[in-house]
């Protein structure tokens, strides 16, 4: 097949399954047994402490043919996806609202001459 978006959703997957797992989804000792792992796509389930929606996302990445594989957008869909990124987007403004304060504040530092053609090079 050719290289397409579909190849990102399973790379996707292959390294938050690595991310979750500690390990990559497919392992074997050689060239063909690997081959015969992504083929029949088995691999083992991430760790338990690890929820069945994260589970899910993975195995919706990692299913066999393209077509079945889920577009970027209807990952962000997801209710997991979902909620996390809101989650995480509303952290990181008040981080960012935090950075403004302490810039403002620091700008209210900066101290300027009254008179500017006084400034020199």
């Amino acid at each position: 097949m050719p290289y397409d978006s579909k190849s990102d959703i399973w790379s996707l997957g292959c390294v938050l399954y690595e991310m979750c797992a500690l390990v990559p989804p497919f392992r074997a000792d050689d060239m063909q047994g690997l081959y015969k792992m992504v083929v029949k796509a088995k691999y083992p389930r991430i760790p338990d402490h690890f929820s069945q929606e994260m589970a899910t996302v993975i195995k919706f990445m990692l299913q066999i043919a393209p077509n079945n594989r889920p577009s970027t957008d209807q990952i962000l869909a997801l209710p997991i996806v979902e909620s996390l990124s809101k989650k995480f987007f509303a952290e990181e403004r008040n981080k960012l609202d935090e950075i403004d304060d302490n810039a403002h504040d620091l700008i209210k530092t900066i101290k300027m001459s009254k008179n500017l053609f006084s400034l020199t090079e």
